[in-house]
């Protein structure tokens, strides 16, 4: 198949895979399907982790998402989805965005009328970031010159003598189809052959041997040259384009210090199902492998023997890890050969012994645990007859992620919702690291407290969910100048919050979910004394009454207390001093109802 074709079958797919997705999600701007096709397909988000970095519309000076990975990196995204494929991403949505970066790290982002973008931009200015990466992402082709040379120079212009503050990077059709198709294709199944002059160091080491060996670049070079991003399936970090760090490989082994390319590159490690040496023939033979760890250097080593220059002095070091065919053992390597890498933190967490002993309390009960991202969705369908031999019930309704489970938790049980909702990577990091997770995976968590916490979590979030749909279908029919279109609220808040809050339905309930599954949470345990077991079924009571209540309570303490509303309401959902406040409020309210 030539490339052309095959861009346009990929464009296809990205057609109808979006479409499928907008239609779902009830999203109706065309460059909404590509947003959610791209977290969903490429970075594996989840529909709500979609919602935390959104932030599109009115107002977003060019700027649809924002997402601060674990390594506080800050990646901006623009997004481009036109109905034509040889449209290149255009120069006034370059401009834009620009124009909105400047605003926004001149700290002049005050005027910012988008909440969704100010409560991203205040989250900006409360860590302080490693890095910032600019995503230009486009079904289209490319970007014209004029465009490259004005994002250039304003990255050149962050410069420091010391650090590369800023990157930018485009993601057009090629890009977007050679990223999802690294993550469909599989394992590289042919025996990788590696001629060494000396025997491999062997260790056995638990359930699997390692061997350490080194190869030339030549030899690495030429295996990506064969099987291409085939061989790097595994490896979580796709290639990363023309950063500093592959700058400074490719000079490595291209330069005058490249006999010491070994001393300065931590190598590259394969994971296999076999490897065996052959001292007869000098050979290393891996079955069935990949690169989990190396993926850049390999890459810039391809690069540079392209372009002829690579020298021939180049010695890589490398680590074969047999895992006899264990996918466990496997997924582990990957995990922990990655844990450098941007990842969520929770999923390097997984098999810590509090986790699985956690999930095998919940197996017990008749839950499943997903402690690793998509487990699910590439587990064979034995494997998952396997776990639903485990847990006695079929899967569906039946699986806690990792993260989402800890952070129902510590919104409830451990009562601090604004770790759970705007710092969930401190639920996963330890006590030296300014984390939480020793206090929070103790003797006080059980697998029960856990499914308590989902249920309620699912219930303020469907609610949520819903508020979503009609805030939609409203902002269509005011578009169109439709009588009565709070009709849309009325009909799921009732009169009473329509009325008496209009101006702050809007700003505040997208991002409620948490809150509210806090405050009743307390309100229902440490205030009226209930069981925690009775709290789900009746938040959905009476048409979801209690829910109601609780959003009018929290609208009527912020009215009549503006002094506590020092940032906007998506950041003061988010709050642990705003929850405490309003459940003093309702305690204040419950107090009153009781004595009269």
């Amino acid at each position: 198949m030539s490339d052309g074709m095959l861009i346009r079958t990929f464009r296809e797919q990205l057609e109808n895979q979006s479409t499928t997705l907008a239609e779902q999600h009830e999203r109706q701007k065309r460059g909404d399907r590509l947003i959610w096709w791209y977290f969903l397909e490429l970075e594996g988000f989840t529909p709500q982790e979609i919602e935390d970095v959104y932030c599109d519309g009115g107002g977003d000076l060019g700027i649809d998402a924002i997402w601060i990975d674990d390594r506080d990196v800050v990646h901006i995204y623009s997004f481009k989805n036109p109905e034509k494929a040889d449209k290149t991403f255009p120069v006034t949505g370059v401009d834009r965005l620009l124009s909105g970066l400047r605003l926004i790290f001149d700290e002049n982002h005050d005027s910012v009328s988008s909440p969704e973008l100010k409560e991203k931009i205040d989250a900006i200015y409360q860590i302080v970031p490693t890095g910032y990466v600019i995503h230009i992402v486009t079904s289209g082709q490319g970007i014209g010159q004029e465009s490259e040379r004005k994002l250039q120079s304003f990255v050149d212009g962050t410069q420091t003598p010391s650090k590369e503050l800023f990157q930018w990077q485009l993601e057009d059709i090629v890009f977007l189809q050679r990223r999802f198709y690294q993550k469909n294709l599989p394992s590289v199944e042919e025996p990788i052959e590696f001629a060494t002059a000396n025997p491999p160091h062997l260790l056995e080491s638990g359930s699997a041997e390692c061997y350490f060996f080194s190869a030339t670049g030549q030899q690495l070079a030429s295996l990506y040259a064969s099987y291409g991003e085939r061989l790097l399936q595994r490896n979580i970090r796709a290639d990363q384009g023309n950063t500093a760090t592959n700058r400074a490989i490719f000079a490595s082994c291209t330069g005058d210090g490249s006999n010491n390319f070994i001393h300065f590159n931590n190598g590259v490690s394969f994971l296999a199902d076999s490897v065996n040496w052959d001292p007869m023939r000098r050979r290393v033979t891996l079955t069935s492998s990949q690169i989990v760890n190396g993926g850049q250097t390999v890459r810039m080593l391809r690069k540079a023997q392209l372009a002829g220059t690579l020298k021939s002095d180049v010695i890589v070091p490398v680590r074969a890890i047999s895992s006899g065919g264990d996918r466990q053992f496997g997924s582990d390597v990957t995990v922990n050969q990655n844990n450098q890498n941007s990842m969520q933190t929770g999923f390097l967490r997984s098999n810590d012994p509090a986790i699985v002993q956690l999930a095998n309390s919940l197996a017990s009960i008749g839950f499943y645990l997903e402690r690793r991202k998509n487990e699910l969705k590439t587990a064979t369908e034995a494997e998952v007859k396997a776990i639903e031999a485990k847990i006695r019930n079929k899967l569906a309704g039946r699986v806690i992620r990792l993260k989402e489970g800890t952070q129902a938790y510590v919104a409830t049980y451990f009562r601090q919702p604004e770790i759970a909702k705007k710092n969930p990577k401190k639920m996963f990091q330890s006590q030296e690291d300014s984390g939480y997770f020793d206090r929070i995976f103790s003797t006080d968590i059980s697998a029960e407290k856990i499914t308590i916490s989902m249920a309620i979590m699912n219930t303020t979030e469907q609610f949520v969910a819903e508020f979503k749909k009609r805030m939609l279908r409203k902002r269509r029919r005011d578009q169109a100048g439709e009588a009565a279109s709070d009709q849309e609220y009325r009909s799921i808040l009732g009169d009473l919050l329509v009325d008496r809050h209009p101006g702050t339905i809007d700003q505040a309930i997208p991002q409620s979910a948490i809150f509210l599954a806090a405050t009743t949470f307390q309100d229902w345990v440490d205030i009226r004394k209930l069981d925690p077991k009775l709290l789900p079924d009746a938040l959905a009571e009476n048409d979801n009454a209690l829910i109601k209540e609780h959003l009018l309570m929290a609208f009527d303490f912020a009215r009549d207390n503006p002094m506590s509303m020092d940032r906007s309401w998506p950041t003061m959902m988010k709050s642990n001093k705003f929850v405490a406040q309003v459940v003093a409020y309702i305690k204040g309210i419950r107090k009153y109802h009781r004595t009269t």
